[in-house]
């Protein structure tokens, strides 16, 4: 664990593991497996100077040093035309000198998360857009989720 490093957006260190379940019969049998990936990072908010701030790895963050992305794209609305596309606009999210990413209306697919730990941008995810066409008095189940 000494070796390891912290996850940040000027270092994006991610570390790759598998994960198998089997058996032992002479010697290991495997009867599944997953691979991922993590990070390790720490993420506070704490007061200073009478004002909650964020901390990444005990470290005051400048955090809000990003754009709000709604996620449209000229040709598929909220589809990227390719995963190529995708990495490019958040690789100029990095070039413009931001180190988050406000994502705003929607949640993206899995591949977007996964880039944007790759490149070093913290996510900021706003819930995503309750649709305009009803009003919450008309829905008597979501209005008593809310209010619960």
């Amino acid at each position: 664990m000494s070796m390891m490093q912290l996850w940040s957006p000027e270092n994006p260190v991610l570390y790759d593991f598998v994960l198998k379940i089997g058996y032992l019969d002479q010697e290991f049998v495997t009867v599944d497996e997953v691979s991922s990936y993590f990070g390790l990072r720490k993420i506070e908010k704490r007061f200073l100077d009478s004002f909650e701030r964020f901390f990444l790895n005990n470290e005051l963050l400048p955090f809000q040093i990003g754009p709000l992305d709604q996620g449209y794209w000229p040709d598929g609305i909220y589809t990227p035309p390719t995963e190529e596309a995708m990495v490019w606009d958040l690789l100029q999210t990095k070039e413009l000198g931001f180190n988050m990413v406000r994502k705003h209306v929607k949640v993206e697919c899995d591949r977007w998360y996964y880039w944007t730990d790759r490149l070093g941008l913290l996510v900021w995810q706003d819930f995503p857009a309750v649709s305009h066409h009803h009003i919450m008095e008309e829905l008597p189940e979501a209005q008593a989720v809310f209010q619960n």
